[in-house]
């Protein structure tokens, strides 16, 4: 276990940021789809599978920008239950959108 040992005479204060972490993200941005709405997900990291991630919601129907950490998306319309071959090799984890894709709308095709 990694931890810190601090010595002083000084009381520590103040307050440290952590980032998002990747593998919390990608279940949380294929859940988005089970909302019928608009949301925004702060925090989330800029890696490659959350791009990916975001151009599979893109696909599937819904409005999605990505900037500055923040996801702001609207899934009030899907317009697709398929998300194609190209999608769903970007990323090892793209079959958790199955679920959620069945979830919203009693099916899913891919590859």
């Amino acid at each position: 276990m990694q931890g810190f040992l601090i010595e002083g005479v000084d009381r520590l204060k103040g307050e440290i940021r952590t980032g998002g972490a990747k593998n919390a993200a990608l279940p949380i941005i294929a859940a988005c789809l089970l909302i019928d709405g608009e949301l925004s997900l702060h925090d989330c990291p800029g890696f490659s599978d959350v791009y990916s991630s975001v151009r599979i919601l893109s696909c599937l129907g819904c409005k999605c920008v990505f900037s500055g950490g923040v996801l702001t998306a609207d899934c009030r319309v899907l317009k697709s239950d398929h998300i194609p071959d190209r999608l769903m090799r970007l990323m090892r984890s793209s079959s958790l959108y199955l679920g959620a894709c069945i979830g919203r709308l009693g099916s899913c095709t891919l590859s």
